[in-house]
């Protein structure tokens, strides 16, 4: 009896677009376990991730498992309404969306009958009657696909999540709200949808991880390589080692792999190659995977702080260098460079997780010559194309802190022969600019030397001046205390006499009055009192000898009041004097604080200057230690170029041994 002949290899089960149908092949992760269990706890859930990694099939199989326990469930694409220009529409459509999937009445009627009402608001109602008019108490599940489309709709993003985040947190009011969940499905972060971190549902929904497949997880593509005529083990393990299990990559990869069957046994990891190179290397931009992730890598529309384009060239280098940076999952850029599909998280110790190359088709496709093309490459590209129109100009040369930083990128990265030049002039222009500026800083500090010195003579003989000042301005204030001590004295001692003189003035002129008054009185009675006449007339005579006394005194303290006038003018030119010497005095004072100040100004341009000498210095050790490196790297360029020639002999060789093959894009 004939042996019966081997099924063949059936490429359709390898399903790599579109909806998953009954005969596909269907690989089971641990994200469907996990997304099933999450909805039938009743959490709302969001799945963020790159595109066709299978977000699409896993909420397909996830309704499919959830309806057999009997939960409802609507799979709505926020995209199936089409392109609205309007709120009105937007609301309606997705409520006229998910009717539909529930095969409810039609809602057009109801909608328009509360035409009144805000669209949000209706759209509110409407899933708030869902829940609380089913009297089965089964629970509900609404999946959102393509949610990161609600950016391009017509309504405010942030009043929509505000809504579904309204339904989570009236649970505890209303027991049929806690029979509705919602699933968001997309390819983006939380950053890019919303606006006001304050309203996002996705701190009170769980996230699942959809990670590739492992190794264990794709030989469930086994029966679609059956009849294959080679080891489907080692085609499988090849395929792995290209895509380490992106779904859409590996099930195109086995596609066109049972395409090409038969295959010849020790011929499977040259067949992959030569799959993998056709379908993703030789045009990588051509596959819509990879060159969605080129162009949301320089899309300005995705930049934020944090998530920049020069931040996603830095990140990006570092995984590609392998220096497995640590994985943070708040991290702006690297959520960024994840929903980009270009790296992924590893984890390498059971705390410990790093970014790695997505796959090794990413990793070869969106290499570091293509990342040059985006970053620091392209700047220094251009300085070097500006250095050459110039003809070699010195003025278009790299300088200072921008002449760091090329040399520290031109330490991981091989320049180009004009690049190198570049590079070099740059450095040695610098260090002639250093060497120039060290000998001006140099002269000018001897120059400030000489004048600090001289200065320091001035400020010596000035502070020699200033003291003779102070001593001559103090023996001025003695001189001043004890003239005026002495024209205290004098004002005493012309007081008193002043008093005395008016006292006795004061006495010969009430004598006079009372002689007069009593001469009147004796004129009068000189008829009744002649007796007393001539008793009268010898005391008249008596006080006329003592006014004559009295004259003569007056005429004898004369010469002491023109003495004390004398002494009151000699005072006041004393005093004027002080005066004066004062003002010369205060001068002088106002003169050495000036040459103080000039003494101190020139004390600060000298410690500036001194500053600028250190400064100098510094740059000149740093420059031999650039000098020192640009060295070591000139011979590490060497070695580079050496390998570089035998990488490329060894690689023509092995070309030489490929089979010639038609080309698949004629």
């Amino acid at each position: 009896m004939s042996a019966e002949a081997p099924k063949a290899a059936d490429p359709s089960r390898f399903q790599f677009t579109g909806g998953l149908l009954e005969r596909s092949i269907y690989v089971e992760r641990e994200a469907d376990r996990a997304l099933v269990a999450a909805l039938l706890d009743g959490d709302y859930c969001h799945i963020l991730a790159p595109r066709q990694i299978g977000k699409t099939s896993l909420c397909f199989r996830a309704a499919r498992e959830l309806a057999k326990r009997g939960v409802r469930c609507a799979l709505v694409d926020v995209t199936a309404a089409g392109t609205p220009s309007t709120s009105e529409e937007w609301y309606f459509g997705l409520v006229d969306e998910i009717a539909r999937r529930l095969r409810l009445p039609d809602p057009l009627d109801a909608w328009q009958a509360r035409a009144g009402v805000a669209p949000a608001q209706r759209f509110r109602d409407f899933i708030r009657s869902l829940v609380e008019n089913d009297t089965s108490g089964s629970r509900l599940v609404i999946f959102l696909d393509e949610i990161e489309m609600v950016r391009l709709s017509p309504i405010d993003v942030d009043d929509f999540l505000l809504i579904l985040r309204s339904f989570h947190e009236e649970r505890g009011q209303s027991a049929a709200l806690g029979r509705l969940s919602f699933c968001l499905i997309g390819v983006t972060t939380p950053n890019d949808l919303i606006k006001n971190k304050s309203v996002t549902p996705f701190n009170v929904s769980k996230a699942i991880r959809v990670g590739d497949f492992t190794r264990a997880e794709i030989d469930a593509l086994a029966p679609g390589l059956a009849g294959i005529t080679g080891d489907t083990s080692k085609i499988l393990d090849h395929v792995y080692s290209w895509t380490d299990g992106h779904p859409y990559m590996t099930m195109r990869a086995c596609f066109e792999v049972a395409r090409r069957a038969p295959i010849e046994r020790d011929r499977e990891a040259s067949v992959v190659d030569d799959v993998v190179t056709s379908l993703f290397l030789e045009r990588p931009l051509e596959d819509a995977n990879i060159n969605y992730a080129a162009r949301r890598f320089e899309d300005a529309k995705f930049d934020r702080d944090g998530a920049r384009l020069a931040d996603k060239v830095q990140l990006y280098r570092r995984v590609l260098s392998h220096q497995d940076p640590p994985a943070h999952n708040e991290s702006a850029v690297q959520m960024e460079l994840r929903i980009c599909g270009m790296v992924k998280d590893v984890e390498i110790s059971p705390q410990n997780r790093v970014l790695r190359p997505r796959n090794r088709i990413y990793e070869t496709a969106l290499n570091l010559d293509w990342l040059r093309s985006k970053g620091d490459r392209r700047h220094l590209s251009d300085a070097v194309w500006r250095w050459l129109d110039s003809g070699k100009n010195d003025a278009a040369l790299l300088r200072g802190v921008v002449l760091e930083k090329a040399l520290a990128w031109a330490k991981t990265n091989i320049l180009s022969e004009d690049e190198q030049a570049f590079v070099d002039a740059s450095q040695r222009y610098e260090t002639q600019s250093l060497e120039a500026e060290r000998s001006r800083v140099t002269a000018e500090v001897a120059v400030a030397h000489t004048a600090q010195k001289e200065a320091m003579g001035e400020l010596s003989k000035t502070r020699h001046a200033l003291q003779k000042a102070i001593t001559e301005k103090q023996e001025i204030e003695n001189e001043r205390a004890n003239l005026a001590e002495r024209q205290a004295q004098l004002r005493a001692s012309v007081r008193t006499t002043r008093i005395w003189f008016y006292t006795a003035l004061m006495g010969v002129l009430i004598t006079v009055v009372i002689a007069a008054v009593v001469l009147q009185q004796t004129k009068s009675k000189l008829n009744q009192i002649s007796a007393e006449s001539s008793d009268r007339l010898s005391e008249m005579r008596r006080t006329q000898d003592q006014v004559n006394d009295l004259n003569k005194q007056i005429e004898s303290l004369r010469p002491q009041a023109e003495l004390l006038r004398e002494k009151d003018e000699q005072i006041k030119k004393k005093t004027d004097e002080l005066a004066a010497k004062q003002a010369e005095l205060d001068q002088k004072t106002q003169e050495l604080q000036k040459r103080s100040d000039e003494v101190s100004a020139k004390d600060d341009e000298l410690r500036v200057k001194n500053q600028a000498v250190l400064e100098a210095n510094r740059n000149l050790a740093r420059n031999k230690d650039l000098a020192d490196t640009l060295s070591r790297r000139e011979k590490d360029l060497a070695e580079c170029r050496t390998e570089n020639t035998r990488l490329s002999q060894q690689l023509k060789r092995v070309m030489s041994t490929l089979p010639m093959k038609d080309d698949p894009y004629p």
